[in-house]
């Protein structure tokens, strides 16, 4: 067993985490620059009530220097992280000097990352975060739609030459948005040991770190579908082959275990190219579950709290499936169904038509205990739940249906730019063969024969039309339709 080194220590700097962040792809990890404007990340997650519900988070990039990385996420953390030493999230603007953020952020003190931190700045200035059904309201408790912007302004005073090493007479600083600044106050953040998170070399132990230091709050050992986590809570490259995300995920598990924070990971292959990773925290036994004893003790409590007397309960947990009706231990395989799971199951269905019932759209549940001990003995599932279940199939097979023609359009889209591209190729490639009068000839008609006037009293020189041409995709389609109409 892996001996902590550092991460069982008392955090030598406390600093804070975004929550409606930590589980989001905000910074674009990739090998190469990503200068996309905007990307768009959709998972489909289960509520507290078992419920199904769609997340999806769209961010919107720098016109010039494309969607956040790793180090303006890091930036990030450590503006929010001064705004609770400054002010204690009282005053949405942070000061600072560029020296005084690299320090803190573990990096050089040198030209490189003094331009590296100011392009942060620049896209922290720009990014648009659009939520939908993901962002989380600590005040209403819910989940909502929302457009968040992050910085909402920036000041750099140039703290270099002779006076450098002082203490400038200006510091420089940035104000937050007002919206985000709200979720800062609204306390949805959470405790970061910045000391350790910065001491990580590698992005995406950064980023597995803060992922796993959330997960693990809930429960540990803590797994993921290997892709699901790469792709939609990391920020790789998506359609990777499963043996470089491997290579990618281990990397930086090994650097967790490294800096003791993880005690181990491990991959299972549950499907043909489908795995899960699972994490154990250094401070666990490696055990990828509860003892069946402890679990079904868990349940009982948990079905006392609904309301199922204790005698209930008892027998629950002494006879087991035993305590079912007869045809219901002959519909379950008990040998390959768990009976944890039998009951976990049935605990879900009744949360979620408790949840229907208290918003109005069925009737009342009489007694709680009742209600669900008759699910639990008798397997009495109610309609309600399983018309719900069925409109969820229903929407599922919509999306699908509609992803699956989106897909085909894009495809065809592609190939059409892709002919088009080719058709272009050949065209230059032959255009030079014309004569100058030939190609002096075919912009004269072209120009008569495109869609709008404002070309008609275009003149050029032989020499220029070809350049003309690339730069102008609209008129090349004229004149490339006169040529082959002159074939």
């Amino acid at each position: 067993m892996n001996t902590p080194k550092e991460k069982n220590q008392p955090p030598k700097r406390q600093g804070k985490d975004d929550m409606n962040l930590v589980e989001f792809p905000f910074a674009s990890i990739s090998n190469k620059k990503d200068l996309k404007q905007s990307k768009t990340i959709t998972r489909i997650e289960k509520d507290h009530t078992g419920e199904k519900i769609v997340k999806k988070w769209t961010i919107g990039g720098h016109f010039k220097l494309g969607l956040p990385t790793p180090s303006t996420e890091d930036t990030l953390l450590i503006l929010i992280e001064l705004c609770k030493i400054q002010s204690n999230f009282t005053n949405k603007s942070v000061f600072f000097t560029r020296a005084e953020l690299l320090r803190r952020m573990n990096y050089a003190n040198t030209k490189q990352y003094y331009n590296r931190l100011e392009n942060d700045l620049k896209i922290l200035s720009a990014v648009k975060i659009e939520y939908e059904n993901s962002f989380w309201h600590n005040e209403k408790k819910q989940l909502l739609s929302r457009g968040v912007g992050i910085v909402q302004e920036y000041q750099i005073y140039n703290e270099s030459g002779a006076n450098s090493l002082q203490q400038p007479l200006f510091k420089s600083f940035i104000i937050f948005t007002d919206s985000y600044f709200e979720s800062l106050q609204a306390q949805y953040i959470k405790n970061l040991d910045s000391h350790f998170y910065f001491s990580l070399s590698f992005p995406i132990a950064k980023k597995l770190f803060r992922i796993l230091d959330k997960r693990f709050y809930i429960k540990s050992p803590y797994f993921f579908e290997l892709r699901d986590l790469a792709e939609n809570f990391i920020g790789l490259e998506t359609n990777q082959e499963i043996k470089h995300l491997k290579q990618k995920i281990t990397k930086a598990s090994k650097e967790l275990i490294k800096k003791g924070f993880l005690d181990n990971f491990s991959y299972k292959k549950i499907a043909v190219g489908k795995y899960q990773v699972w994490f154990f925290k250094a401070s666990d036994e490696i055990l990828i579950e509860e003892s069946p004893s402890s679990q079904i003790e868990n349940i009982g409590k948990k079905l006392l709290e609904i309301g199922i007397n204790q005698r209930a309960v008892d027998t629950l947990i002494e006879k087991r499936e035993k305590a079912l009706a007869e045809f219901v231990q002959t519909k379950y395989n008990f040998k390959q169904t768990s009976f944890e799971d039998y009951l976990l199951e049935r605990i879900t269905i009744f949360e979620l038509v408790k949840n229907l019932s208290l918003s109005g759209q069925i009737k009342a549940i009489k007694s709680d205990g009742a209600y669900l001990w008759n699910l639990i003995k008798n397997d009495e599932v109610p309609e309600s739940y399983l018309n719900k279940m069925e409109e969820e199939k229903s929407k599922k097979e919509v999306l699908k249906s509609k992803e699956k023609i989106e897909a085909k359009e894009k495809e065809e889209e592609q190939k059409r730019r892709e002919k088009d591209l080719q058709e272009r190729e050949l065209f230059f490639k032959e255009f030079d063969k014309f004569s100058d009068e030939e190609k002096s000839n075919f912009l004269e008609i072209a120009k008569k024969k495109h869609f709008t006037t404002k070309y008609r009293k275009l003149k050029l020189e032989p020499q220029e039309i070809k350049q003309f041409l690339e730069e102008n995709t609209a008129f090349f389609v004229t004149f490339y339709k006169v040529i082959n109409s002159g074939k």
